[in-house]
């Protein structure tokens, strides 16, 4: 089995061929880079060099293994688009991204972006599931580190995806909670309809 380090601006993941060229069976940057060259099992050596930004490359891939919008702590949705399309994203991927750019929402702190600070009401008080790491939490405690986990984990490797840790490892990502697409939209419509109860 052929391990691949891709090094990212800021660090490296390490990931199987498999991982990545069995994602989709659309093209793609990285699975027709991959595809395209040689990599030897005895070579422990298998790097690419990807000039971008981890957490934001890292979205792409689990969205795409997961078939729905993954977004990693303090990844702008501005760049994720523009890098989706530039590395060919399915189109799936590519609409979920601007359906959340058009919500005009952000995904890591679940508040409109129109907003300087959040505009708390009894709603933000009610006890949601974090998707990521499955902690019960409140909208309105929901901060830039309550959520603290790791990346997929590898069973073949055993190892985190996001740092190369192993399974007793110390999670290395910290970020706001968020939640399912399903649960998001629950959330948004009932604070939507505590926020017209309030002015009318």
């Amino acid at each position: 089995m052929t391990l691949i380090e891709l090094s990212f601006r800021n660090e490296s993941v390490y990931m199987t061929k498999n991982d990545i060229t069995g994602l989709t069976n659309e093209e793609w940057f990285l699975k027709t880079i991959l595809e395209a060259t040689y990599l030897s099992e005895e070579d422990d050596n298998n790097k690419i060099e990807i000039n971008e930004n981890k957490n934001t490359a890292m979205s792409l891939i689990d969205s795409m293994r997961y078939n729905r919008l993954i977004v990693y702590p303090r990844v702008s949705m501005d760049y994720l688009l523009l890098l989706a399309e530039k590395w060919c994203i399915p189109e799936n991927i590519i609409d979920m991204i601007h359906m959340r750019i058009d919500q005009n929402i952000n995904v890591n702190n679940l508040d409109y972006a129109i907003h300087e600070k959040p505009i708390f009401n009894e709603v933000d008080n009610l006890i949601f599931k974090c998707e990521r790491c499955s902690i019960g939490f409140k909208m309105s405690e929901n901060k830039k580190d309550s959520c603290i986990t790791h990346g997929i984990f590898n069973h073949n490797f055993k190892t985190f995806s996001c740092c190369g840790g192993g399974p007793e490892s110390k999670p290395c990502l910290k970020g706001y909670h968020y939640l399912s697409d399903f649960t998001l939209n629950k959330y948004l419509g009932l604070k939507k309809n505590a926020l017209n109860g309030k002015l009318t």
